[in-house]
């Protein structure tokens, strides 16, 4: 586990990469151009990406139905999927804007709220 990045797993000769876009250069694995536009396009909606990506130290392309599971598995450094996240604005929030407005803060960048 990589604190604000990810998780890494290895098992056997399986390496998979569950993160970040930093954790996975770290590990060598480039993204495509079009994975690359898919996560800036989901990211200016609020969204946060998360990347599922793996390596193999060798690729089986001689796949035998009763194989070992990560026979199955593609090729070196390769992304496999990508899951984005975002949180539903709260009942509230309009209305914390709109008092914002109203002391006279016109402009409002960012507002996040933990949950």
């Amino acid at each position: 586990m990589r604190k604000g990045q990810g998780v890494e797993v290895k098992l056997n000769s399986l390496h998979i990469v569950v993160g970040n876009k930093t954790l996975l250069k770290d590990n060598g694995i480039e993204l495509a151009s079009e994975v690359d536009g898919y996560i800036k396009t989901r990211e200016k909606l609020g969204e946060t990406a998360i990347i599922i990506a793996h390596s193999k130290k060798q690729c089986n392309n001689n796949i035998d139905m009763g194989a070992n599971y990560d026979d199955y598995i593609c090729c070196d450094k390769e992304v496999c999927g990508i899951i984005t996240l975002s949180d539903r604005p709260r009942d509230f929030s309009s209305i914390a804007i709109q008092s914002l407005r109203k002391i006279g803060v016109m402009k409002i960048i960012t507002l996040f709220i933990g949950g």
